[in-house]
Formats: structure tokens, sequence, C-alpha cells
């Protein structure tokens, strides 16, 4: 019965954890003409921006980038100063599914390129993307995304109530009647 208790309370505090910033790939690569990966970015909170910028001599994104937006609103184009950089902005947002076009038409050809995420012109995350020909790599960074914290009242009156429950079963568990 402790050990039941003890496993239950640990899932709840680590219920609380909030999200680390996350960009990942959803499924596999899939040929369209050129190829297309689906990927899903959350965990930065609210972003109303997205832009990736090719790394690879040779390899490009087809069209504007972005394509099959997940959320409404969004729409995806070319940027104006840099007519290589697909962006694409809608209403904020804290999660979006979407997916890339690749070319050249082969998902053996290595490629690598960034990703950044944005909420009224700060920049929330950086990531780096390499596609070795079977695999990604991810390397992400969140330079202004501040990580939530929480208060030490909230921390303490949490601990106050473990520590309560768990006397409480002590002491019941040792006086059955």
């Amino acid at each position: 019965m402790h050990r039941f208790t003890l496993r239950f309370l640990i899932v709840l505090m680590v219920a609380g954890i909030p999200a680390l910033a996350e960009l990942a790939p959803v499924g596999v690569p899939v040929p369209v003409g050129s190829w297309a990966q689906q990927f899903r970015e959350s965990g930065v909170g609210e972003f109303d921006r997205l832009e990736v910028r090719m790394l690879t001599d040779g390899v490009h994104f087809v069209a504007s980038g972005f394509m099959s937006l997940a959320s409404s609103g969004w729409t995806s184009y070319l940027s104006e100063t840099d007519p290589l950089l697909p962006v694409a902005s809608g209403p904020a947002v804290d999660q979006l599914v979407f997916d890339l076009h690749f070319s050249p038409d082969s998902t053996s050809t290595p490629l690598a390129f960034e990703f950044t995420a944005w909420k009224t012109g700060s920049l929330l995350e950086t990531a780096n993307l390499s596609w070795d020909g079977s695999a990604w790599t991810i390397a992400t960074s969140s330079p202004n995304c501040p990580r939530p914290v929480p208060e030490p009242g909230i921390m303490a009156t949490l601990m106050l109530g473990i520590l309560g429950a768990g006397a409480f079963w002590r002491k019941r568990s040792s006086n059955p009647e």
C-alpha cells in the first residue's frame, strides 16, 4: 500500500514539470515529387512566426517551404528581405504541426537547415537540423525563452501536503481499528 501511494505522489509531481522546448519530426519522410517531412513545434510557449534557412548548398525548400500548416489563420510565404527564407506566421499558438518539402527529390541526400520560432519579434528558439540520409539530428536552444519557475509558497504547500498525507497514512496503518 505504501509503495503504491509513494509512486502515485511521484507521478503527480512529475506530471507538473513543464515541457521543454521541442521541435520534433513526426513519422517518416514522404516522397511527394520532391520529399517532405512533417514536424511538430511545441514547448516554447506561444509563438506567432517560424522561419527556416537552408544551410546545405544545392538543396532548397520547395515553394514557400512550409506546407500543410495545421492551425487556422497560419500562412506561409517567402521573406520580403530574403527570397530564400521561408516564413510561416499566424495567430499565436503553443503547438503547430507542419510539413517541410525539400529538393532534390532523394531522401538519401544529406541536408542541414536552421529553424527559428518567434513571438512578436522576440526569438524563442533556434534549432539546427541535419538529415544524414536516414535519420534527423536536432540541436535546439532557447536563448530568450523564460523557464517557468514554481513559486516558493506553492512548493512549500505541496511539500507540507505530501508530508501530511504520509503522516496520516503511516498513523492509519500502524493503528488498525
